[in-house]
């Protein structure tokens, strides 16, 4: 005789629901960068060296979000920063919406 499956509860699953959703939101705000948050790591580290004239004078250096994200690399690695790719995010948001005004294409 066979058993009959032993139904999960309801708040077993609106539980997984939750989870899940929670889980997305998180995947698509790391993609996207915190600029609050990119605006804090960047004057907590970055204008102790230099103010924001280098991010907006004509003969900028970046043009494009990957030439921003490469400046951001360098000078994390230069200044032995352990910021993640997701800080890294949040710091080219944040310039990008301040100064640069490019916006990604997506």
């Amino acid at each position: 005789m066979r058993e009959k499956p032993i139904p999960r509860p309801v708040s077993s699953i609106v539980h997984t629901v939750f989870v899940a959703a929670l889980l997305l939101s998180v995947i698509c705000d790391a993609r996207a960068g915190d600029a609050e948050r990119g605006q804090l790591l960047y004057e907590n580290h970055c204008t102790v060296c230099h103010a924001s004239i280098v991010h907006i004078r004509e003969d900028r250096k970046a043009s494009t979000r990957e030439d921003i994200r490469s400046w951001i690399e360098r000078w994390k690695t230069e200044l032995g920063l352990q910021w993640t790719s997701g800080e890294v995010d949040d710091v080219l948001e944040y310039l990008d919406n301040r100064y640069y005004k490019i916006k990604s294409a997506s």
